[in-house]
């Protein structure tokens, strides 16, 4: 089975990673389970180069191309489109880091069209992800779930304290804080 994943980003990465991140996965899955200790066969760390440009190609030598693909830091894993602005969207499907996922809820009277190309879709893997008309018992159900589940799961250590919207680019560009995501507030 697999379990996971975390993310780190930084302008360099260090060696070694922290055991926490690891423990709450496993504790989690264990409870999840209900089994006592997950072993833990192996673990993968990827490391991602960043570039302004998708991918770096440069001449090693004669006949030799390097090829990397570059949209390590700066990329994002999850977009919520909220705004129905069209270009809010085109802009933020091209922000997704490869594997990403893109949540349009805002676009019951969108403002026009986009181009969506079908080839990144497929190779950078991302999923796009529609929710329109939420009824009020779906916000309910997701609230009540996660005031069941305080006792299993550490929510309150995985979520910073709430910051104003104003401060969303620093949170998505600064430097990781030591909390797994962030509440925002509009």
């Amino acid at each position: 089975m697999l379990l996971g994943d975390t993310h780190y980003r930084d302008e360099a990465l260090a060696p070694f990673q922290s055991e926490a991140l690891f423990g709450l996965l496993l504790d989690a899955a264990a409870k999840l389970f209900g089994t006592g200790d997950v072993d833990v066969v192996e673990r993968w760390q990827g490391i991602y180069a960043t570039a302004p440009d998708q991918f770096l190609l440069e001449t090693a030598s004669d006949g030799v191309v390097v090829v990397t693909v570059t949209t390590g830091i700066g990329a994002c894993d999850v977009l919520l489109e909220l705004s129905g602005k069209s270009s809010a969207l085109h802009d933020g499907l091209g922000a997704l880091d490869v594997l990403g996922t893109a949540v349009i809820a805002g676009s019951g009277a969108p403002d026009g069209r986009i181009a969506v190309d079908p080839e990144q879709i497929a190779r950078r893997d991302l999923q796009i992800q529609g929710s329109h008309n939420d009824e009020p018992r779906h916000l309910v159900e997701a609230l009540d779930f996660l005031a069941g589940t305080l006792d299993l799961y550490p929510w309150q250590e995985l979520v910073a304290p709430a910051r104003p919207l104003e401060d969303l680019r620093e949170l998505l560009l600064g430097v990781p804080g030591p909390a797994l995501r962030y509440a925002v507030t509009p």
